[in-house]
Parts: structure tokens; C-alpha cells; sequence
């Protein structure tokens, strides 16, 4: 990304309504671009804000087929500008994205097949999620050049990688300049609407001194979700696994098909074959494996489904049967992580964002095997 290019993009964003604190600079520290303080910087700062409506537009519902997507509409629009070049109305918005040669030297969408097979290695279920990102983003390539036919096929592929790497949540789109900050949940604050929502920015969680990095906050995120989209996975930062993401329940009983199905009727889910095996997929959010425990939404998950089963056998509930439920996801998944075998100067350097995100997925699971033995004796 280089500095040309971030000049071009802020003169086009500061004529847009773009506010960026007078304090802050974009410099490249240890091989990272950042956005650093050059004078001190005190906590609840507002030091960026852009306004909604200077967003890349999406247009109406008619301009698009019934069944396509919120993210389909955001990055259709954000590659018909990119197409454009200099020459879009919206050029800021897209100036700054990373072009195909930065996304081939670190996206596990160009992954080789070498690099594939280490994260098999180190860690077979988060392989399935990539394996499964790379299949998602094939299909909205298919559906974006099936609308629009003249479009090059790379124009539409920077334009999908950049949407998993640089959009906002809420389907806010892309909001330049705000998206040059990097990631801490310990020092960053996450979005906020400001001027009675009609701007998006960020304020100082902390207080920063001259030559500090200034964080931002991307709302907290499964602990894969760095390493699958970003080129770097922070180990000394806040994470969690989402059990509803990672966890594909075989079905292999008439007293498990039905149990889960009572239970996708108020947790969402559905049910799948694979290689001749039914299988369930649970939909629902804020499910999580904690740093230190399991949150409440996902014990609830566990104590539901020991009713669900002690209703349909007619049998007395137990209690202990939450706590298995719990081993019997959380043992697989620690067997599943090999991250232990290897030496991280054996793995090769795009591969070791997963390394490190392997052996926090590990610490989390290990501690949540503690924690489940500190609360019952089985």
C-alpha cells in the first residue's frame, strides 16, 4: 500500500467529510503499516469519522435478483468502482484496497496445496473452515459474474477478498481510511455512530502517547477468524471458539435425530448428508468456548438438549449430563489440534498465523476441560 496511494485516498476522503484527528500519521513500523499518534492522544478522543452516506451506494432491490445477499450487493457495487479505477465517484472508498499481488502473498485463497496440507496438520477443523471460506468465496464469484457479465473475473475477486478483510459489520460497506487502523480488543474501541447516525468513527479506548500505535477495535471475532482473513493472528489478545461455526454433530441415532430436531426449532440449524451420514449443523450465535469457561448461551445449549432427551426416553434429568455433553466436544476438538508436533521454524512463513492460532484454540479448550472438572465430579 503505498504512500501514493494513501495520499490520493485522503485528499478524496477529506473532501468528503472525512475527520481525522491532526495527530495521527500512517507509518510503517517493523514491516506493518499503522496509524501512529504524533502527540499524546487522551482516552475518549474522537479521532476518526467518515459519514454513511459518502458510502459506496447499493442501490434498489430491482437492480438485483430476489435471492441476493446484503455482502453481494456491497462488494457488486465496491468492484463496479473498482473497475473504474480513478475515474469512480467513490474512488476513496476503494483506493486504499490491497491489490492482487499483495492479497496472492497472504490470502488462504491462493494458498499452494503445500500451505493447505500444514493446516491440515496443525489443525483439521480450522482447515474445513478454510476449505469452506474458499468454496464461499467461488460461489459469489460465480453469482457476481453471472450479474454482471462484463466485469473482469479479478476486478470481482480483489473486490470479494477485500470485502472478508476490510468491510464493516451492520452492512455499513466499506469506510475508508477507518479500515487503516489495525486490531486490538484490549486498546481499541469498536465502531460508533456519531452526529445522530450520520457518521461512522472511533473513539480512544485508552490513552495514547506520542509515537504510540492507535488501535481499533473490529468487534471481537473467533479466534480462526484473524488468521483466515488477515495476515497476522495476535496471541496475546482476547479470543473465543464459536462452537456453532466449528461443530458438525453426526447423527447416529433415531433419539438423536429427534432430540436435535426439537432443538433447531428454538437454536436454528440444519440437517445435511455426507458420504451416506446425517449430519447437523447448528445456526444459532453466542455460543462460545470462553478463555476460562463456556459462556452461558452455550450451557444453556447443553442443559437443553439433557431435556430435550430426558423428555423423549422418559427418564429423570441429570444434571452431570451438561458436563459430558461439554467433554464430548471439547476432547475431540484438543485430540484434533496437533499444533504440539511440530517446530515453528519447520512451518512455513504464510502457514504461522495458523500455528499460533492453534495453540490458543488449544489453551482455550484445555482450560474449558478445567473448568468443566472444577464444577462436577464425574
Amino acid at each position: 500500500m503505498s504512500e501514493e496511494r494513501y495520499q490520493k485516498c485522503l485528499s478524496w476522503c477529506a473532501d468528503h467529510g472525512l475527520k481525522l484527528d491532526a495527530r495521527i500519521e500512517r507509518k510503517k513500523v517493523n514491516g506493518i503499516y499503522g496509524m501512529y499518534a504524533t502527540e499524546d492522544i487522551p482516552k475518549d478522543t474522537v479521532f476518526v469519522s467518515f459519514p454513511i452516506d459518502q458510502s459506496i451506494p447499493r442501490g434498489s432491490d430491482s437492480d438485483y435478483p430476489n435471492d441476493f445477499s446484503e455482502d453481494l450487493k456491497i462488494i457488486y457495487t465496491a468492484a463496479l468502482e473498482l473497475a473504474k479505477g480513478e475515474n469512480s465517484e467513490y474512488f476513496g472508498c476503494i483506493a486504499m484496497f490491497e491489490t492482487m499481488e499483495e492479497l496472492q502473498s497472504h490470502s488462504i485463497y491462493f494458498f499452494s496445496e503445500t500451505e493447505l496440507q500444514w493446516i491440515q496438520k496443525l489443525n483439521p477443523i480450522v482447515f474445513r473452515m478454510a476449505m469452506e471460506q474458499r468454496q464461499r468465496i467461488d460461489g459469489m464469484k460465480a453469482s457476481l459474474k453471472k450479474l454482471a457479465p462484463q466485469l473482469e473475473e479479478e476486478i470481482i475477486l480483489q473486490a470479494i477478498l477485500n470485502f472478508f478483510s476490510r468491510v464493516w459489520g451492520g452492512h455499513l460497506g466499506f469506510l475508508p481510511i477507518l479500515d487503516l487502523f489495525n486490531h486490538s480488543d484490549r486498546k481499541g474501541h469498536i465502531l460508533i455512530k456519531l452526529d445522530n447516525d450520520t457518521r461512522s468513527g472511533h473513539k480512544a479506548r485508552i490513552s495514547y502517547a506520542k509515537g504510540e500505535q492507535i488501535y481499533v477495535s473490529y468487534s471481537r471475532k473467533d479466534v480462526a477468524f484473524f488468521a483466515l482473513n488477515y495476515d497476522y493472528f495476535d496471541p496475546e489478545g482476547p479470543h473465543f471458539i464459536n462452537y456453532a461455526q466449528r461443530a458438525i454433530q453426526t447423527v447416529r441415532n433415531e433419539l438423536k435425530q429427534k432430540t436435535l430436531e426439537v432443538a433447531a426449532q428454538e437454536y436454528g440449524g440444519q440437517f445435511f448428508q455426507a458420504n451416506g451420514v446425517q449430519h447437523f449443523k447448528l445456526a444459532a450465535k453466542n455460543m462460545f468456548f470462553l478463555e476460562n469457561a463456556p459462556s452461558f448461551k452455550l450451557l444453556d445449549y447443553f442443559r437443553k438438549i439433557v431435556l430435550i432427551e430426558a423428555s423423549l426416553t422418559k427418564q429423570e434429568v441429570r444434571e452431570q449430563g451438561i458436563y459430558e455433553n461439554l467433554l464430548s466436544v471439547i476432547d475431540p476438538f484438543i485430540a484434533a489440534i496437533q499444533v504440539e508436533q511440530f517446530d515453528l521454524k519447520d512451518i512455513p512463513e504464510k502457514v504461522r498465523r495458523f500455528y499460533y492460532m492453534s495453540k490458543k484454540e488449544r489453551e482455550i479448550l484445555l482450560s474449558n476441560r478445567s473448568w468443566v472438572f472444577d464444577n462436577i465430579t464425574l
